[in-house]
């Protein structure tokens, strides 16, 4: 099946006129179809740790895994074919420095940088825009998830190893450290992900299995900073979490989509999810939209999810292989960049929209 979908495509790709087009078009719906069938097909077998399932049963899961990746694959390639080339161009790869894998990215406007934690790193990385190392700031961290950069000019960091959030000036100097109490919500669950909304942050917490995640608030400007219970969305298993517009924009596993939660009416809409295409991991705000990152893809959506463009980073960043392990968008002299991490190779690569 899948050799006979890949000689269809590959017809398609090289057939003239709209006619072309239009088959393109309906064999990707088609592909959406079998990859959605597939994925309900794993769902059902997989209903405990693959390592407790039956032999037979364990292969035959990995057989449909390996052939919905292929199908997907298919699916983008003909997506690409059909929508062009992403509007991104590579300008060059960075970070050598990072021991393990990068972890998060923001771009610091007052300071005119990239910071960048790395899991492996107890210091926070600062890169100039084009990716010349500039300094490694000593702050002790441990697993460092996350950097927010706060509208004020401050960075509030996750930092998962030692179970706080640490609060940094505009000069990148400690101001407080935020323990998070492991009371609150049983034994071993550390700050994992943040995110900005009005009145504070959002604290995503996770234990080392990332079971049941939940969701807290913070203000860190309060006297006496305190983590409180927040509305999440609920039956998921979150990824990473932005704050746009006063909601939480949030990528699940489990479902595979991306969501959007209101925190104050506690209501969850899926914007995004597997049928278009794209299993979503990471999640990044940008001028009129999100950029979207998952299994070494990429794709832009607009304010309501849909997605713009689509393709693999590796082609974007003319890589073997990539698999984007965090983003971090940002507008620089009228200039849209996208600052995509690279676990896999362990290093940073950035990428340019054409100048308008």
């Amino acid at each position: 099946m899948r050799a006979a979908l890949a000689a269809r495509l590959r017809a398609l790709l090289d057939g003239p006129g709209p006619q072309s087009r239009a088959g393109l078009a309906a064999l990707l719906d088609e592909l959406r179809d079998r990859v959605a069938g597939l994925r309900a097909v794993e769902d059902a077998l997989g209903t405990r740790p693959l390592r407790e399932l039956p032999g037979p049963l364990h292969a035959r899961l990995l057989e449909l895994a390996r052939l919905r990746e292929a199908l997907t694959a298919l699916w983008h390639e003909g997506r690409e074919a059909l929508d062009g080339p992403m509007p991104l161009r590579p300008v060059c790869g960075f970070g050598h420095s990072c021991r393990a894998r990068p972890s998060s990215i923001c771009f610091h406007p007052g300071r005119d940088s990239l910071l960048v934690t790395d899991f492996g790193r107890s210091e926070l990385l600062e890169f100039s825009p084009r990716g010349a190392p500039l300094a490694a700031h000593v702050l002790g961290l441990r697993d460092p998830t996350r950097a927010l950069l706060l509208e004020d000019g401050r960075l509030a960091l996750c930092d998962r190893g030692n179970g706080r959030l640490l609060l940094l000036g505009a000069d990148l100097r400690p101001l407080r450290a935020l323990p998070f109490p492991p009371e609150l919500d049983g034994p071993g669950r550390r700050p994992y992900d943040i995110a900005a909304l009005p009145g504070g942050l959002a604290v995503m917490t996770k234990n080392a299995a990332h079971e049941a995640p939940r969701w807290f608030s913070c203000d860190p400007d309060a006297a006496a900073p305190a983590f409180a219970p927040l509305s999440g969305p609920q039956d998921c298993t979150p990824i990473n979490c932005v704050g746009l517009d006063g909601l939480l924009h949030v990528t699940a596993s489990a479902p595979n989509a991306l969501l959007r939660h209101d925190p104050r009416s506690g209501r969850t809409e899926v914007l995004h999810a597997e049928p278009l295409g794209l299993r979503p991991t990471k999640v990044e705000p940008c001028p009129g939209g999100l950029w979207c990152a998952s299994e070494g893809r990429l794709a832009r959506l607009d304010a309501h999810g849909a997605v713009l463009h689509a393709a693999r980073v590796a082609t974007l960043t003319g890589t073997a292989r990539c698999d984007a392990s965090c983003l971090g968008a940002f507008v620089r002299h009228g200039q849209e960049f996208l600052v995509v991490g690279d676990m896999a190779g362990r290093r940073l690569h950035l990428l340019a929209a054409p100048e308008e």
